[in-house]
């Protein structure tokens, strides 16, 4: 059996308390739509070194991409167009959504210049769901899944136990002893199954090897199992 091992997010002990990238900065009120910047936030430019984004063509990738939602010769040059044209393609249905950039592949030059959003709505993140904007010198493609814009019901963050509680809950209900440690800030993750997005709170086991650690996830509410995967696979 060949095992590899599976980079899931981040291990706790290597977070030392911080949240996970654009997701769980749900006070991260920094990010907006204009053009004010900050010393420690400056804009994230499509042109460097006289190549506008990357230098690469919208001739280079295929037709249709995979979730591709929208293309066109628009050409965007920075985080703040390319979340206008994310807004302008794609139609978030509650008043309380908002689209919030979460990573940039402006660092490397070698691969497509895209801006990866994600959805909140009320300051809470929905993890499993993002919209990639992929900038080109001659057109823009806007992909991602949509099922996610069907959603109507959403856990109340009111109703949420604690992650000690929760952990406490599942530990009852299923014998597990093992030892795991609370990792990030709850998210909502969206359930394709049944519609619905719940809130959860992740937690890392760490057994002090690679075959042994585990990641788990668990209903914010319930204490629920709501998944989980460990470090290494066969």
């Amino acid at each position: 059996m060949i095992k590899k091992t599976l980079m899931v997010l981040m291990a706790c002990g290597l977070m030392a308390g911080t949240l996970i990238t654009g997701c769980d900065r749900q006070t991260a009120e920094s990010q907006t739509t204009n053009r004010q910047t900050t010393e420690s936030e400056p804009i994230v430019k499509g042109e460097r070194d006289g190549v506008l984004n990357h230098g690469h063509s919208i001739t280079e990738t295929s037709d249709k991409r995979p979730h591709e939602i929208r293309r066109s010769d628009d050409v965007i040059m920075d985080q703040f167009e390319a979340q206008k044209y994310l807004e302008y393609s794609v139609s978030l249905p509650d008043k309380d959504m908002r689209f919030m950039l979460d990573e940039t592949s402006d660092d490397d030059p070698g691969a497509y210049l895209w801006y990866r959003f994600h959805i909140y709505i009320n300051d809470v993140c929905i993890i499993t769901e993002d919209f990639d904007v992929v900038a080109f010198t001659d057109g823009t493609i806007c992909e991602g899944r949509t099922d996610v814009l069907k959603c109507t019901t959403f856990a109340d963050p009111g109703k949420m136990i604690g992650p000690d509680a929760a952990l406490d809950l599942y530990k009852q209900k299923t014998g597990d002893d093992r030892t795991f440690s609370y990792c990030f800030n709850h998210n909502y993750r969206y359930m394709r199954k049944n519609n619905e997005c719940i809130l959860t709170y992740m937690y890392y086991y760490d057994a002090g090897n690679v075959e042994e650690n585990y990641t788990l996830l668990l209903n914010a509410i319930t204490g629920e199992m709501a998944g989980g995967w460990p470090d290494a696979i066969s």
